[in-house]
């Protein structure tokens, strides 16, 4: 398909960020819920962060903690694990 602003063919469909067959198209539908994300970190450092999830982007996703209120940017293909935590 190609648009009159832009040269390109872009591909028909949803982009990865929206598919829910992709990580971010997943993730973005447990936005707002309780989680705790396992990070590797080089070749063998495994790291926690647990928080509630406020955004999903192409490359990052972005938790607030739930003790501190700080909001933390990680990188989304470091996420190894992902522990969706029930409603209560």
């Amino acid at each position: 398909v190609r648009t009159p602003e832009s040269p390109f063919e872009i591909q028909p469909g949803a982009p990865a960020v929206l598919s829910t067959e992709y990580t971010q198209g997943y993730l973005r539908t447990q936005i707002g819920k309780r989680m705790r994300v396992t990070f590797l970190l080089g070749t063998n450092t495994i790291q926690d962060r647990e928080g509630v999830l406020e955004t999903v982007g192409i490359s990052y996703i972005t938790l607030r903690e739930t003790q501190t209120n700080n909001l933390t940017l990680a990188d989304i293909y470091s996420i190894k694990f992902v522990v969706i935590f029930p409603s209560v």
